[in-house]
């Protein structure tokens, strides 16, 4: 009797370390998803920030575009009044202005240029950024349909298995199936029948007593392992 329910748990357990992998592959393979969405949410994020980078500079530069015109315009102005100059004095001090104005005015279409130079290399990043987001995203939808797939074929292997798991359930011992539910649910690896390997239980792996040993041999009862509870099979 007890040989037999214990054949009985050691193959219904079987189906429920299946079932726990099957569980466990469904809880995780998701993840990988989770994560690259994460990563695309992430670059996403960045590449928004170089855009606003991007137009920040853009402004900027037409700013000192706008400005430059204006000196321009304020240079055209000393130069014309130069010419109506009545005094040296006058002349000189119009001759300065038109001096420094040429210089701040050099400088910044010095300027103009270090930013377009500086655009088009942001450009450039931006537009790499943007061909890898793509290339992500069409990773990330194909990895989807193949997680999707994955799902639907691990769930219809999840019922079967439980499916298999309750027709043989109904065939083991109530108070033997209360027991190995009671055990099993108490370990995390669902472990709940062990095999007694060297004298050792092989699910906490400590030394068996020699009467411990004796009551397994005689097979008159489940034998419970004295540290980790679990029932003992040779």
């Amino acid at each position: 009797m007890i040989a037999e329910q214990i054949a009985l748990l050691k193959e219904l357990q079987t189906y429920d370390l299946r079932i726990l992998a099957l569980k466990n592959r469904i809880d995780t393979l998701p993840l990988g998803v989770k994560q690259l969405k994460e990563k695309i949410e992430k670059e996403s994020k960045g590449l928004e920030e170089k855009k606003k980078e991007t137009q920040a500079a853009e402004l900027a530069r037409r700013k000192l575009e706008l400005e430059l015109r204006e000196k321009e315009e304020s240079l055209r102005k000393f130069q014309l009044q130069l010419n109506e100059a009545k005094t040296n004095k006058e002349y000189s001090t119009l001759l300065q202005q038109i001096k420094e104005l040429k210089e701040t005015n050099s400088q910044r279409e010095s300027r103009i240029l270090e930013m377009l130079d500086e655009q088009d290399a942001l450009h450039q990043q931006e537009g790499k950024e943007l061909s890898l987001l793509k290339e992500e995203n069409e990773k990330l939808s194909e990895e989807e349909k193949r997680i999707a797939a994955e799902l639907e074929i691990l769930k219809s292997q999840l019922t079967e298995e439980a499916n298999k798991r309750k027709l043989l359930s109904a065939n083991v011992n109530k108070a033997a199936l209360s027991l190995y539910e009671k055990i099993r649910g108490s370990k995390k690896n669902d472990l709940a029948i062990v095999q007694i390997r060297a004298e050792t239980c092989s699910g906490c792996f400590m030394k068996l007593p020699s009467s411990v040993m004796e009551n397994v041999r005689k097979g008159k009862e489940f034998v419970l392992c004295e540290n980790c509870s679990r029932i003992l099979y040779l």
